[in-house]
């Protein structure tokens, strides 16, 4: 990871630990059981983006040229031509379709930068993605997925997941019906296919409107690389309470536990009326409340910072 994605962990962590001491998080177990069809886990309504509380970033951090800060936008749904060889960092909406014109558009909550060029032998060369990191077997990747047109005769949801070269790690695609599917979604990976120490994976997610025309149906992809801790961490995650686990999280740069253990908390806990009052007590700072919207102006996020549900799914086939 770069210097840059590790300051950004160290400058979330005032104001994280403001968030986490006022909210009195209590982290939860998640357990969902999706069979063929999908079993949604509804956590709650929210009145802000769950996912983007740990990034309560100081004001020097906002004041940073745009050009600085342009390594932290997050992938998004949009029209983009690929290039030969090249990721779709920014996703492709798709063409004339019944899915081709949705606002907000599908998004990917993983952070963008370039792809370590050390790594060039291991993926194709001048190859520009984003790349996240986990520590878990089995990790949950989240999106932001936007309402439906109505009345489609078909809509699906493909989650696929590759190593880096092109071996697909399920035995087929997972399509999971879309109805009553919306907002923010995590997708855990099922126990059966777990990601491997230092191995680069390549995931997938589309939105399937059109079956017989895949070039219709807006999708975004990325990287993930599961990494292992010193034991020195693993010993302290294995004391720590909760606050403080997300904190060393959050300084090894471990993007999917920082963000997993933050969105399953906040939907959990906004059912709380203590934690309710608390957060909104938190936003009625104006400073805060200004910082939160240069922030999502500044990341392309403000379409979605209202969004009200969210769910996480488990993937099973």
């Amino acid at each position: 990871m770069t210097n840059k994605i590790r300051l950004f962990f160290q400058t979330i962590l005032g104001r994280l630990t403001a968030i986490l001491l006022l909210s009195h998080l209590v982290f939860y177990s998640i357990p969902v059981n999706a069979q063929n069809t999908t079993e949604v886990l509804n956590l709650g309504k929210v009145s802000n983006n769950l996912f983007l509380q740990q990034i309560q970033v100081s004001s020097k951090f906002l004041e940073t040229p745009a050009s600085q800060q342009k390594w932290f936008r997050w992938l998004r749904g949009g029209r983009k031509e690929k290039q030969l060889g090249e990721s779709s960092r920014r996703g492709d909406a798709g063409r004339r379709g019944q899915c081709s014109l949705l606002n907000p558009p599908l998004f990917a909550l993983v952070p963008e930068e370039p792809f370590d060029k050390t790594l060039g032998n291991v993926l194709p060369e001048g190859l520009v993605s984003s790349i996240s990191l986990t520590v878990s077997e089995y990790p949950i990747f989240w999106f932001y997925i936007p309402n439906l047109p109505p009345n489609l005769d078909y809509s699906k949801l493909e989650f696929m997941l590759q190593d880096n070269k092109n071996n697909d790690i399920f035995d087929e695609p997972f399509r999971l019906d879309l109805d009553g599917i919306s907002g923010i979604v995590g997708l855990r990976i099922p126990s059966t296919h777990g990601l491997k120490i230092e191995k680069l994976y390549h995931w997938y997610l589309s939105i399937i409107c059109d079956p017989r025309r895949p070039s219709r149906n807006p999708n975004v992809d990325g990287w993930v690389q599961r990494v292992a801790l010193t034991d020195e961490r693993e010993r302290q995650l294995q004391v720590a309470k909760p606050r403080k686990r997300v904190e060393i999280y959050a300084k090894e740069s471990i993007w999917h536990e920082t963000l997993t253990l933050l969105a399953t908390s906040r939907c959990f806990d906004l059912k709380e009326s203590e934690f309710a009052a608390n957060w909104n007590q938190l936003w009625q700072n104006p400073e805060l409340a200004a910082d939160w919207n240069d922030l999502l102006e500044a990341v392309g996020l403000s379409e979605i910072a209202q969004e009200p549900s969210c769910s996480i799914l488990n993937l099973k086939q």
